[in-house]
């Protein structure tokens, strides 16, 4: 019999357990000073990068005050925005020599990076000027009119000027501040780590060192006396079972030998089905084969059609990189829902004068590519060889060829197109001639027309019927000429229904995209650079299609077009 109490691990054991407590103890109080210093450092890195983000914004509204005051001067109303403007340039300034130098209130240390103070040191003479801008812009309230109007003319453009640079700027040093808080948080992050390290290695210690001795002596006591009974249950259950198998044995070997006779017929019948079931599969398979053969031959020659088609309808197209040789700030967003498109634009000079135009025509993919071809050939046709410049004009006139052409008149044809047109009157030598300022005209069938000028947003509808179609009623068959004269730059945008149909959004079953919201989209991007609102554009409505984990599929061709007119 194995003496228990002669073994008895336990005063070592409950030692030992008291100092591995101990030791994980102040492993806790080490991992909490850890946190608590990590959890400071996020939050200063947080802050800074925001105060750094706000620097960026004040800069943003410095311009818009400015420019805020001197459209009230020059509409004769007293601006009450010297106060503001004051109190942006005064914190404009704080939060520059902050992030400079260091702030207590603001608990900016000053103790920045040396490629960051470079950065700060680069965007130097742009705060300068844009603080000397605007303390200039709040000196003038005691000016008189016409120096008021001097000073306001130089100083916006210096605003203007250096405040894309500086914005420019800020964005890298906000970007460097983010970059350097990432270094920070990856250190903290390692730190962490090694500490959790080292409590898994004292845990695993204590159970080899500790428990894991005690454990086994203590199992092995118990093993033996577990052994000799399990040896004598052994012997029992041998001398049961070797009188059972001798009783049923005989039993066995019959129902064996009937077992044995049985799986015999199964299996001649499985393999007679095996070979009738692999000829039928061998004969479907040859007829498979056939038939993707042929669906593959024709559907290269219906794919090289199309690509062909293409090739055509780009031939035909003007190029879009050559817009900006038209209008210096512009851009096309293109983006058909097949290989070709319904969706075509066009642009043309003519008499000094630019006809840009978006065209949606009805249907896509290569029976709205064949549309567009023909509206091309019309629109050429009425610009360049009949000289029509007027944006209605252009739009009456191509009504009656498309209805020529489609029949319309006779036929009941529906297929139409829409249209929104601009014709841009800015040729300097003609204006200063004639002492005229810039005009755009437009007319539109459905679609409209979207323009910015300094605050304000403006919306010229379209006409209530398309180009083309079924006959109308003689009160309906003119489009309305609209005329814009520009005494400040304006931003103008014209587009098919492509973008603001399109389906998605947060919703699970999805929704429009509508003409509000591409209306806000264009208020809050356009006066960043063309480029940008086109890859802004873009970005928008990807991050809309993609719905509840899965990306919807677009449903019709997408044409947004932007110029500015200075």
């Amino acid at each position: 019999m194995v003496s228990l109490k002669k073994h008895n691990p336990k005063k070592k054991l409950t030692l030992t357990y008291v100092i591995a407590l101990l030791f994980i103890g102040l492993q806790a109080v080490g991992s909490y000073y850890v946190f608590n210093i990590a959890l400071g450092i996020r939050e200063h890195d947080a802050r800074i990068i925001n105060i750094a983000g706000q620097q960026g914004m004040l800069s943003q509204k410095i311009v818009k005050l400015a420019l805020l005051i001197e459209k009230k001067h020059k509409s004769g109303v007293e601006s009450i925005s010297f106060e503001e403007l004051e109190n942006n340039l005064r914190e404009f300034w704080r939060l520059h020599e902050g992030l400079k130098k260091g702030d207590d209130v603001l608990e900016l240390p000053g103790n920045n990076s040396a490629e960051i103070q470079e950065m700060i040191k680069s965007l130097e003479p742009f705060f300068q000027k844009i603080r000397r801008a605007g303390e200039d812009i709040l000196h003038s309230a005691s000016y008189t009119y016409d120096e008021r109007t001097i000073v306001f003319g130089r100083k916006i453009d210096v605003l203007l000027e250096n405040e894309v640079y500086f914005q420019e700027l800020m964005s890298q040093v906000t970007y460097q501040y983010e970059l350097e808080a990432s270094h920070n948080q990856a250190f903290l992050k390692n730190a962490v780590l090694i500490i959790m390290l080292i409590n898994l290695v004292v845990l695993l210690s204590i159970g080899i060192w500790v428990f894991r001795p005690a454990v086994n002596k203590i199992s092995a006591l118990f093993a033996k006396v577990e052994e000799e009974r399990e040896e004598l249950s052994k012997i029992n259950e041998e001398l049961a079972s070797a009188q059972e198998e001798a009783m049923n044995s005989s039993e066995a070997l019959l129902e064996a030998n009937l077992t044995l006779v049985n799986t015999k017929k199964k299996v001649e019948q499985a393999l007679q089905n095996e070979h009738n079931l692999r000829y039928r599969a061998e004969e479907a398979n040859q007829q498979l084969t056939k038939v993707h053969k042929d669906l593959e031959y024709k559907n290269k020659q219906v794919e090289a059609s199309i690509n062909y088609a293409q090739r055509i309808q780009d031939s035909l197209l003007p190029q879009i990189h050559e817009l900006n040789s038209v209008i210096k700030d512009a851009f096309i967003y293109f983006r058909p829902k097949d290989v070709v498109s319904g969706d075509f634009y066009w642009y043309l000079q003519k008499d000094y004068k630019t006809i840009i135009t978006a065209v949606d025509c009805m249907g896509h993919g290569v029976p709205g590519a064949f549309m567009s071809l023909i509206g091309e050939r019309l629109l050429y046709e009425t610009v360049y060889i009949k000289g029509i410049t007027s944006a209605a004009e252009i739009l009456n006139e191509l009504d009656k060829k498309f209805k020529t052409t489609f029949k319309s008149e006779f036929t009941e044809n529906g297929d139409t197109l829409d249209i929104a047109l601009c014709v841009i009157d800015n040729h300097p030598q003609k204006l200063e001639l004639f002492n005229q300022k810039p005009t755009v005209e437009f007319a539109g069938a459905r679609n409209p027309l979207i323009y910015f000028k300094g605050n304000e947003t403006f919306e010229i509808k379209g006409d209530r019927m398309s180009v083309g179609g079924k006959k109308r009623k003689p009160n309906q068959n003119t489009f309305t000429n609209h005329l814009i004269e520009l005494d400040e730059p304006g931003y103008f945008y014209i587009f098919s229904d492509g973008y603001q149909d399109q389906f998605g959004g947060p919703e699970e079953r999805g929704k429009k995209f509508t003409k509000k919201r591409l209306m806000k989209l264009l208020e809050e991007i356009h006066l960043l650079p063309f480029e940008e609102q086109q890859s802004v554009l873009n970005s928008e409505l990807e991050k809309w299609m993609f719905n509840n984990g899965q990306k919807q599929i677009q449903i019709d061709d997408v044409l947004v077009i932007g110029f500015r007119i200075n």
